[in-house]
């Protein structure tokens, strides 16, 4: 038994990596199962010292928002997240990444990380 079969999809489980800034930026317009999520990267670039380069993110099912969190971009913050039992996403997935502070340069911002895991119904 594979994922798919597991929450009922129809492929394989699937993985997107966001970089940078987004606004509603699709994941998938088709029909899917959100299984987690990665918030933070590796970066790929130098911050000052004082900037700490917080971002926000949202992961919604089209355009209704189903979660939302902070992390640095420098370093994955809690690892992988598991979300129990799959979330259905009739609608397909969408992802938000922002800035969280205002003096945080849009530089720091391109560095940020948010890796979607899901299923495809």
């Amino acid at each position: 038994m594979n994922l798919s079969n597991l929450f009922g999809g129809t492929g394989p489980a699937q993985t997107t990596l966001i970089s940078g800034g987004v606004t509603d930026s699709i994941i998938t317009s088709s029909p899917a199962i959100l299984l987690g999520y990665i918030a933070g990267g590796v970066s790929s670039g130098t911050i000052a010292v004082s900037n700490y380069a917080v971002y926000q993110f949202s992961i919604k099912n089209g355009s209704t928002i189903i979660t939302n969190g902070v992390s640095y971009y420098t370093y994955p913050s809690s690892g992988l997240n598991n979300v129990s039992s799959g979330i259905n996403c009739p609608n397909g997935i969408t992802v938000t990444v922002a800035k969280r502070y205002s003096d945080d340069t849009s530089g720091e911002l391109a560095n940020a990380r948010l890796t979607i895991i899901y299923v495809l119904k």
